[in-house]
């Protein structure tokens, strides 16, 4: 587990309420869900999108979100 960069208290709590505690969990979220949490502005989206990208790590896609979310109603489902 890859800890988060130094980041303001605000922007911590925030992630932290998530259960995001290092950068791999980043990646189970969008850059517009992080970036509308109260307390993460443009420096912290910055931070966080360079901490990823120099680990090799993204913000989770529309599109996987999208079937994560297809997966989850299929798992609902089941007898």
């Amino acid at each position: 587990m890859t800890e988060l960069p130094k980041l303001g208290a605000p922007a911590r709590r925030a992630l932290s309420e998530l259960g995001i505690t290092c950068l791999e969990d980043l990646t189970r979220f969008s850059r517009a869900q992080i970036g509308n949490l109260h307390g993460v502005g443009p420096r912290t989206m910055s931070l966080l999108q360079a901490a990823l990208s120099a680990r090799g790590l993204s913000f989770q896609t529309a599109e996987a979100q999208v079937n994560a979310a297809k997966a989850k109603k299929a798992e609902r489902n089941k007898p």
